[in-house]
């Protein structure tokens, strides 16, 4: 035998499978970026919300085969696959945050997540229908199972892609509509496990009562489901606004510190800068500087370059030497400007002779002539 769904709630079933499908995306990425600052309330609604909707899709689902015929739930089992669901919601929100490692964990975890699946399904459907072992269609068990390994398993790879690059809200609802869409059709699968070889259930005079039902367990679902959403996104647009404002304010602190050593006429660090920097060679963290080297620059009668061509003409001549001297200089020395014509630098553990010889290299390259204008 057969059981057809009902087209009707088949369509709100689909409704519930993608917005629960769409909120598990939000939350993991909530609870992976908030970390630690997810406080208790959070996460339990997280929690709450995330295990409502698994339930809802299932018992949704399985309405949507019984809108035609009699049945009685049975509470007790419902509350159970309701337990199950959340338990299914509170695993899922630990484990993928955290990340999955190795294809051993993902092995693991594929198939306790999917343990909780069937369970959580098969005691909603116990709930609802009288469920005979004896009448399980090995076909569909195979089929219902592969179907849940693989929404696991394609589930939790989309998570962890989705952790190493940033993914867009259209990435997001395809994938929740695709995963939705998937859902469906494993309530049908599933419900037929039961089903195929069994005589159909006593028919109802109506079904409005089971839509009914199905009508406000959506509806009830939804509400929790949107508290968590706006929940999750409220915090996250907080969150990464302080995160931008922090941003901000460590390259404005960059940004001062840049300006506050650096000379601003020839772009080479400042006074300021030699002199914290010096403090750092006779003082050095790991003991490897023995001794420091220091060379001062200083241009005779600079004064007289100003009256030739003007304070203009001035600053074109620092700037060409600040040029010369970083070309006769290891990259691994910098010069600094101490103030007017007078320009400084430190080599750590330097001999003599090589000082001699890095001063003889400047004055040789000053010798050349610097055309102004």
């Amino acid at each position: 035998m057969s059981m057809l769904p009902h087209i009707s709630l088949t369509i709100l079933s689909i409704i519930v499978s993608v917005a629960t499908s769409y909120t598990v995306l939000i939350m993991i990425e909530y609870v992976n970026k908030r970390k630690a600052a997810v406080d208790t309330r959070s996460r339990l609604l997280a929690i709450l919300a995330l295990g409502s909707g698994f339930f809802s899709m299932q018992v949704i689902g399985i309405l949507t085969f019984m809108a035609e015929y009699r049945f009685l739930p049975r509470f007790w089992l419902l509350a159970l696959s309701l337990l199950a669901a959340c338990l299914l919601a509170a695993y899922v929100l630990k484990i993928l945050p955290q990340g999955i490692h190795s294809r051993h964990d993902m092995v693991k975890h594929v198939l306790l997540t999917a343990f909780f699946v069937k369970a959580a399904y098969f005691l909603g459907l116990a709930g609802v229908l009288d469920v005979r072992f004896w009448a399980i269609s090995t076909g569909y068990y195979l089929l219902s199972a592969v179907m849940v390994l693989g929404i696991c398993y394609f589930g939790f790879r989309f998570v962890l892609q989705s952790h190493a690059k940033q993914v867009t809200e259209q990435q997001r609802f395809g994938s929740a509509a695709l995963l939705g869409l998937v859902l469906t059709l494993l309530h049908y699968t599933s419900t037929n496990t039961f089903y195929t070889n069994m005589a159909l259930p006593e028919a109802a005079a109506g079904g409005v009562w089971v839509i009914g039902t199905a009508v406000f367990v959506a509806f009830a679902v939804t509400l929790l489901l949107l508290s968590a959403v706006n929940l999750a996104l409220v915090d996250l647009n907080a969150f990464e606004t302080e995160a931008g404002l922090l941003r901000q304010v460590k390259d404005s602190e960059s940004r001062f510190r840049t300006l506050a050593y650096t000379d601003h006429l020839t772009g080479v660090p400042n006074r300021h800068w030699f002199f914290a920097h010096f403090r750092e060679l006779m003082d050095p963290a790991d003991g490897n500087i023995e001794s420091v080297g220091v060379v001062l620059l200083d241009f005779d009668d600079f004064k007289s370059i100003n009256e030739l061509i003007g304070h203009d003409g001035g600053d074109q001549f620092l700037k060409r030497i600040v040029e010369r001297l970083k070309s006769v200089l290891p990259e691994t020395v910098p010069l600094a400007r101490l103030g007017g014509d007078e320009f400084v630098f430190a080599v750590p553990n330097a001999k003599k002779s090589y000082l001699e010889q890095l001063c003889q290299n400047i004055l040789q390259v000053m010798h050349e002539p610097i055309q102004i204008g």
